[in-house]
């Protein structure tokens, strides 16, 4: 998405996985995703996640 140009670099990208390792999440910024939250779904910290963007 990010290589598409504008107005797809002001979209946030937020990675949702399984996978709750510090590596992974460090992986998943340096990929260009703007979130990480992570499974089983947290729904107290998926919309304290999903409020930073809206």
């Amino acid at each position: 998405m990010r290589a598409l140009g504008e107005p797809w670099t002001r979209i946030p990208v937020i990675a949702m996985t399984a996978n709750a390792f510090a590596e992974d999440k460090k992986a998943a910024r340096e990929a260009g995703m703007d979130g990480y939250i992570t499974k089983p779904v947290d729904v107290d910290g998926m919309i304290r996640t999903l409020l930073k963007f809206v």
